[in-house]
């Protein structure tokens, strides 16, 4: 492995390599009760929202684009952008059953979708997942290092693909998004963001006197504490 070290590789590749030869210290193993993690994850995951003080009607708004019915191509490019080997959630059916289902099955499960999509109606099923914690450092105790990996049931993400699909698409297309929001978009990467902030540094700091201040906020459980109807809304 230590002759690996010498040979040309990318920084990716580097650092795996380099965390395989760790040697680690021995992971220790922590005992909470189940009521406790039940608790956890229930305030972590029902955090308090801003609708309770700023009541607010959704507008009325129509866009063919967003609002017709799902097509079956949609589907299709959904499922086979669906990874393989994910674990199912908790009616056991992975990816895999629906990615080989026939062509009658999959126009059937449209057919279910768009009666959700045109209803506004979720089934609860859709909203249960299957929880495993996993420690974030592995010699740190507390619930307060636990976080929770979610299995939800394919059927509600092939859901969720086709309606961030439409979302995505018409986003991009109509130019909606500014350049500077490059998290989670194709072709932009959040690299580009530490390049602008270095340039701006470089040309401030290059005049005599120059100075600049930035500062860096961390969240903690960021998007598990998300305020959904903020969030809504700020989408409206």
């Amino acid at each position: 492995e230590f002759t690996k070290l010498s040979s040309n590789m990318d920084s990716r590749q580097f650092w795996k390599l380099i965390n395989k030869l760790k040697l680690g210290s021995p992971r220790r193993d922590i005992c909470i009760p189940l009521c406790e993690l039940g608790k956890h994850f229930m305030n972590l995951f029902n955090p308090f929202s801003s609708a309770i003080l700023n009541p607010w009607v959704e507008p009325w708004i129509e866009v063919l684009a967003l609002d017709e019915p799902f097509r079956i191509d949609e589907l299709q490019e959904v499922l086979k952008n669906a990874k393989e080997g994910k674990a199912p959630g908790m009616d056991g059916i992975p990816y895999e059953f629906y990615k080989n289902a026939p062509l009658e099955f999959l126009s059937s499960l449209l057919e279910t979708y768009n009666g959700i999509f045109e209803s506004g109606k979720v089934p609860i099923s859709f909203s249960k997942s299957l929880i495993h914690p996993l420690k974030k450092n592995r010699n740190a105790d507390g619930i307060g290092n636990i976080r929770g990996i979610s299995f939800l049931n394919a059927m509600a993400k092939l859901l969720t693909g086709l309606v961030l699909k439409r979302i995505v698409t018409y986003v991009e297309g109509n130019n909606l998004l500014n350049d500077g929001q490059a998290g989670f978009r194709r072709g932009f990467s959040t690299a580009d963001n530490v390049f602008i902030l270095k340039g701006i540094a470089e040309l401030r700091m290059s005049k005599k006197g120059g100075k600049m201040y930035s500062f860096f906020i961390d969240y903690s459980s960021a998007f598990d504490r998300i305020d959904r109807a903020a969030l809504y809304r700020k989408m409206y």
